[in-house]
């Protein structure tokens, strides 16, 4: 079988897991391809104006050289001033490393991923229908691909009023209406935020306290917009409003997911 191209090494996703790889391969001489977007995830299934809960230390670099500290430094900046990392500044800094690492993704996605016993390897197939021979493969496909709505909400729910997190990044129509959103982690306090910031009438949480694994609780965020500034993202709710919600979730949440009622 002939084949497009031939690689020791295939790093399936070029998010900041096949980057921080891709990287690592090339400091140990081993020959590599990577394939997918650069960051995708990050420029289209995120909103604008987010922070990440990650600090200067979540940095790409697994020889610690190329790091977040240094991306600031070069531009003249301190690791408190950058901190908390806007969503912009980490895109910069991960296009920033790309350059630096010498990183160049081939941009096609894989459709299919096979074993070959007769060329003793695996063979993948691209979206532009090119086939690539890799001796071995490291998937990083990111979040993407796992984000779970449970099915027992789907059935409750109008299929237009709901939406996984990483599907509802465009704020623009939230003003004036109420949203709840179903998970406790750092997405959900993140577009409870960014939603009262654009105006939205009400924001709940539900969410399920750690210590009590069924139990629920929901949580009111109420900002002042003066409290935010243009740097430094308010955290913390102003008032904390304990309500009883009428079921409970039996799966973890992957992410979170907005209800718009």
């Amino acid at each position: 079988m002939q084949f497009d191209s031939k690689t020791n090494l295939l790093i399936l996703g070029s998010g900041p897991f096949g980057l921080s790889l891709s990287a690592l391969a090339s400091h140990l001489g081993i020959e590599h391809l990577v394939v997918g977007q650069p960051m995708e995830f990050w420029h289209k299934h995120m909103p604008k104006g987010m922070y990440l809960r990650s600090a200067c230390d979540w940095h790409l670099d697994p020889l610690n050289v190329h790091t977040i500290e240094a991306f600031a430094l070069v531009q003249g900046k301190t690791n408190s001033d950058v901190e908390p990392l806007s969503l912009q500044f980490y895109q910069s800094y991960a296009e920033w490393f790309q350059q630096q690492k010498g990183i160049i993704p081939l941009r096609h996605k894989i459709e299919k991923l096979d074993h070959s016993s007769t060329d003793n390897g695996f063979v993948a197939t691209t979206d532009k229908g090119a086939t690539i021979l890799a001796s071995n493969v490291v998937l990083a496909p990111g979040f993407r691909h796992f984000a779970m709505v449970p099915e027992e909400l789907m059935g409750l729910l109008p299929a237009a009023r709901f939406s996984h997190t990483c599907d509802y990044v465009d704020f623009g129509p939230a003003r004036g209406r109420r949203y709840l959103i179903i998970g406790g982690r750092q997405s959900a306090f993140e577009w409870a935020a960014l939603l009262l910031e654009a105006g939205a009438g009400a924001v709940h949480v539900s969410h399920r306290p750690f210590q009590t694994p069924h139990a629920s609780s929901v949580v009111e965020f109420q900002f002042r917009p003066n409290l935010r500034t243009t740097q430094k993202p308010l955290k913390t709710p102003q008032t904390l409003v304990s309500w009883s919600f009428n079921f409970s979730l039996r799966r973890g949440l992957s992410s979170a997911f907005c209800v718009v009622y």
